[in-house]
This record gives structure tokens, sequence and C-alpha cells, in this order.
């Protein structure tokens, strides 16, 4: 089974938040409240609930003013590579850590194949049991990755207000059928 993903929007006036305590309720119209432990700053546009196959995930659009960065503040280069994940022009490489966890992934797919071929009828209990436990490990991975990217970059824009990214050609590169996996 892959990994199902249901989400809806839902505009300014399909929901209301109250406050209880320090936790938010977000009720939405024909659904049970949400319980948050926090909600951002700024005027509330809309909110968007994505369920997945293990949880529930609440974002908001917000409406916030952008603070100016000053002239005088430091420039960092951003350069996606292969080997590395990123390279930034003061000379810093970030591990790329996707190939451990793809790697577990693998051997997870291993093991949905060999159940698979050990179940007598498709569909069974016993076929259905290891493609959860499948596509869990798929969404645990998928987790991570985003984790780990989302930590990198609130990073790098705390210290570096200033970027500037490589400009590349990713589908000339694909092309290439030696680096396309990679890339």
């Amino acid at each position: 089974m892959r990994n199902r993903v249901r989400s809806f929007n839902c505009p300014t006036n399909g929901f209301t938040i109250r406050q209880t305590g320090n936790r938010w309720a977000i009720r939405i119209k024909g659904l049970e409240p949400f319980i948050v432990k926090s909600i951002p700053e700024g005027k509330i546009k809309e909110i968007r609930v994505i369920q997945t196959n293990r949880r529930v995930v609440i974002q908001f659009v917000v409406e916030k003013e952008i603070e100016v960065t000053p002239s005088n503040a430091p420039f960092v280069g951003i350069d996606l590579g292969i080997e590395s994940l990123i390279t930034l022009s003061n000379g810093k490489k970030i591990p790329c850590k996707k190939r451990k966890l793809e790697r577990q992934k693998e051997s997870q797919r291993k093991l949905l194949v060999n159940a698979r071929n050990g179940s007598k009828q498709k569909w069974s209990n016993s076929y259905k049991k290891p493609l959860k436990l499948h596509s869990k490990e798929c969404q645990t991975v998928k987790e991570r990755v985003l984790g780990f990217i989302h930590m990198l970059t609130s990073e790098i824009v705390s210290k570096y207000p200033n970027l500037v990214i490589e400009d590349s050609r990713i589908t000339n590169m694909v092309k290439n059928k030696k680096l396309a996996r990679r890339i």
C-alpha cells in the first residue's frame, strides 16, 4: 500500500481558535477539535490539515510583516552537491544523511518482498501487515529527512540573512545516466 495522504484547506471563516491553558484548541466545522501546543504569530489566513498514515499535521498560512536585512549583514553562497549535501562559500560542508536513511528503507523493502512471497492469499491479513510496516518506515524516513532539512535551513538563515544560491539546470543534469539518481 502506498502512503495515503489526505488534505484539505480551511479558509478564515471555517475555523475558530481558542486558548485553553497553555494549549490551543482549533475547531473546524464538521470535525473534532485539534489541540496544538502553539500557533504562529500574525494574522492566520488559512489552515491546511494533512492526514498521513501516522499522524495529522496542521499548517498555518499567516500574514506577517518581514524585516528588511541591513546591507552590512554577512553573505554566504550555497552550492548544492553530490558528495556533500551543500557546501557554503566559507568552506563549510554539510554531509548528506539521506543515503543512510535510504539504506534503512531498502532493507525494509527487502523484508516486504520476502513477506509478500510467504503469504498465501493476496490482500490477506498476513499480506497487509508488512505493507503497513513498510509504509510507516517510509513515512519515518521522509519525516527524518524533512526534519533535517528544516533544521539546516533554519540554522543557515539565522546565521546568514543574505543568501546566494547556485542556479543549476536540474532537468539537463538528470539526463546524465550516471548522476541522475544522486541528483
